[in-house]
């Protein structure tokens, strides 16, 4: 009886699972080919806007990506800050170098009390910041001549307070790039169903665009800079201050660097540990999208049955096509021919999730922090 029951409930989960797949391509075709084209850029009451551009050390790369931030097709005033931790950071120097046909500031330093060292670098820039609206978007991203117009166009609802957008893997070289990137397109996949069953009560980190006002309102960059999730507090905190969080009709091009399967894994189990922290409902929900961990459930149960491999061979195939599918709209054609790792990729992720219940630590940047209440961080002492 109880047997019967475990292998009902596998059964159920992996159909769950597979309808979540195709429900993924179907938010994911609707926001790609229908709301990004069908987008009204022709706002005519576009305000100043200024960019903050925090950056941290040099890669081979970042410089095609904070040229995107300076050719901009934008109908009213703008500038760009360019702003990092420390005032000798070598990516500063790179930033000052760049030919612009706007004004650019380029600041460092002065910000000594702080834990997250990315929310460091925003407040370094954030006093420079004077223009009616504001985006804050990672140094590791490219974005297209009209992201300015995409990501303030919702601004045009008086009641949106804030924008933010999602993100995608284009290029891929290795196969830790690659691990990366089929987890963003899992993760920007989920985004748009979140968006859908529920709205929108946060930002992704890669663009957070306010009106100034609203920024300052919650408290500016520094209210989140003892937080691990800043891109999460700052639009949970704007969401339950009375203002809408949109997702701007526009997706940037997440700029991955050398990437080895440690670092991967690091990266992922501090995102895993986070949304623990930040969405617990959602975290443990995780669990019951995984269709390859159902799968093997099922043929360990079943003595492996032939369903069991048969519903295993169906289950490869569905996720096999709707990974590709998302990652070719989100990304491009040519990344997504790795969604052939999928099933490894799925693997790492139960272990992820599992390993996220069972510690309150996370790596960044070579530093070990402890997690505590409501996704606030502090240095592990040694």
């Amino acid at each position: 009886m109880l047997l019967d029951l475990l292998l009902g409930l596998c059964i159920a989960c992996l159909a769950f699972s597979c309808l979540y797949q195709l429900y993924t391509c179907h938010v994911v075709r609707k926001f790609v080919l229908e709301e990004i084209p069908r987008a009204d850029l022709s706002l005519t009451d576009y305000r100043p806007a200024s960019q903050l551009k925090p950056v941290h050390g040099q890669s081979p790369r970042l410089k095609s990506c904070l040229v995107t931030a300076l050719d901009q097709d934008y109908p009213a005033d703008w500038d760009v800050v360019f702003s990092a931790g420390l005032a000798d950071d070598p990516a500063l120097d790179l930033a000052r170098s760049l030919p612009s046909a706007v004004p650019v500031q380029v600041v460092g330093g002065g910000v000594t009390d702080f834990t997250n060292p990315k929310v460091r670098s925003m407040m370094a820039g954030e006093p420079s910041l004077k223009n009616e609206w504001v985006v804050c978007w990672d140094a590791d991203m490219r974005a297209p001549k009209d992201f300015l117009r995409r990501v303030f166009s919702p601004f045009r609802d008086p009641q949106v307070g804030a924008s933010t957008c999602l993100y995608g893997v284009k290029q891929v070289d290795n196969f830790g790039q690659a691990l990366e990137g089929l987890s963003v397109t899992d993760f920007g996949s989920s985004v748009l169903v979140a968006r859908k069953l529920e709205g929108m009560s946060f930002m992704l980190g890669a663009v957070l665009a306010f009106r100034r006002g609203v920024l300052q309102q919650v408290g500016g960059f520094g209210v989140v800079r003892h937080h691990l999730a800043d891109d999460y507090q700052l639009g949970n905190r704007t969401f339950k201050a009375g203002w809408k969080v949109a997702l701007a009709p526009c997706i940037v091009e997440d700029v991955l660097g050398e990437r080895s399967f440690s670092e991967y894994w690091e990266h992922q189990l501090r995102w895993m540990r986070t949304y623990r922290v930040c969405r617990p409902n959602g975290h443990a929900a995780f669990i019951v999208t995984q269709g390859l961990v159902w799968c093997l459930f099922w043929l360990l149960l079943s003595g492996g049955s032939p369903a069991a491999w048969q519903g295993l061979g169906g289950w490869l195939l569905v996720r096999w096509l709707t990974t590709r599918y998302n990652w070719q709209l989100l990304g491009s054609p040519g990344a997504a021919r790795w969604a052939l790792i999928t099933p490894f990729k799925d693997l790492c992720y139960f272990a992820l999730w599992a390993a996220s219940w069972l510690g309150h630590t996370v790596r960044w940047g070579g530093k070990t922090f402890v997690l505590g209440t409501g996704g606030t961080m502090r240095p592990q002492k040694s």
